[in-house]
């Protein structure tokens, strides 16, 4: 089944939880009424759109604004505004796995808040991937339904959105401040000189040598002193060494500065691999080319650039996106 979701558009699952996938396999059989594998493949065989569905059913878009209150509260007290003291010209957050938008949108709410009640202008950028094309586009428009928006308070939403038909918009303030682009997690280079990776309820869904090789990444990607948020069920299992625990109920880490390097963009390179070999698991939508050497990295540097470093068909999307909303 794997082996027919790739050829449909270049897409791996085999870093996924087994568990994970047969669920989702299971739903789709129990709603064709089919009971036999065999029949289920010939299915995925003959309809192009069944290949489509049961992709998405893998693609696990669970979010929603401010999820978990009291964990953003201390993010907010133990990272977004300790962030302020470092002598900077602005941040950078990346929310990888960000499905429909509402976490970047939740962490854009929290930076405004902050720059309007310390009056520090130096701008934010908060960059949101994930490998479903659609849930990007639901993000980019930042058009929310009322069942959407049930986590946000009166008073922001007040301010943070506008009623627009049925639905609600996010401000202009906001949606400037937020990038959205495909990106796979797995097969791209990081983003780099990053203040803090947000990176909630993904891992979840990979198994261990996955998560193995994804928090190297992210130890790559963070400036010095830089921050790791983890979702409430995960953990930093066998790459400890890449962190600091900075509020363990919360998962709030910060990168291990004396931890070496286990990931380099400059050596980093993307075999192709057959279906049954060692993949690692991608559900990307296009294969992505060998990053540029503009992804080298620059060490003892803490400013930011102006812009992200996603491989180079990301960064063409992220310039559209921004002319869009201009």
């Amino acid at each position: 089944m794997l082996g027919r979701l790739e050829e449909e558009a270049g897409n791996s699952f085999s870093g996924y939880k087994p568990g994970t996938l047969i669920r989702r396999i299971a739903r789709r059989m129990s709603l064709l009424r089919q009971s036999s594998i065999e029949g289920y493949l010939r299915t995925l065989d003959q309809k192009p759109e069944e290949r489509q569905l049961l992709m998405q059913d893998f693609l696990i878009g669970v979010t929603q604004f401010f999820r978990d209150p009291e964990v953003f509260e201390s993010l907010q007290a133990k990272v977004l505004r300790p962030l302020l003291d470092i002598d900077q010209s602005g941040f950078r957050i990346w929310v990888p796995g960000c499905s429909t938008g509402e976490e970047v949108f939740s962490l854009a709410i929290l930076v405004a808040e902050m720059r309007q009640s310390t009056g520090d202008t130096r701008p934010w950028k908060i960059f949101g991937t994930d490998i479903d094309i659609d849930a990007l586009r639901q993000a980019r428009s930042g058009r929310y339904t009322e069942a959407s928006i049930e986590g946000l308070t009166e008073e922001r939403r007040e301010k943070s959105l506008a009623a627009a038909g049925a639905v609600w918009q996010v401000n202009s303030e906001l949606r400037e401040m937020c990038v959205f682009a495909p990106h796979n997690l797995l097969q791209d280079p990081p983003f780099s000189k990053l203040d803090l990776v947000s990176c909630r309820n993904v891992m979840i869904y990979l198994n261990a040598d996955s998560q193995e090789t994804i928090l190297p990444r992210f130890h790559y990607g963070l400036n010095p002193g830089g921050f790791l948020w983890l979702g409430p069920s995960e953990t930093l299992g066998r790459s400890e060494r890449y962190f600091r625990t900075l509020d363990r109920p919360s998962r709030l880490f910060q990168r291990d500065d004396q931890a070496p390097p286990g990931f380099s963009a400059i050596s980093h390179s993307l075999p192709q691999h057959s279906v049954t070999g060692s993949r690692p698991p991608s559900g990307s939508r296009r294969r992505t080319p060998d990053p540029p050497t503009a992804w080298r990295p620059r060490p003892n540097s803490s400013s930011c650039s102006t812009a992200p470093r996603p491989s180079p068909w990301s960064t063409a999307m992220m310039r559209s996106s921004m002319s869009r909303r201009r």
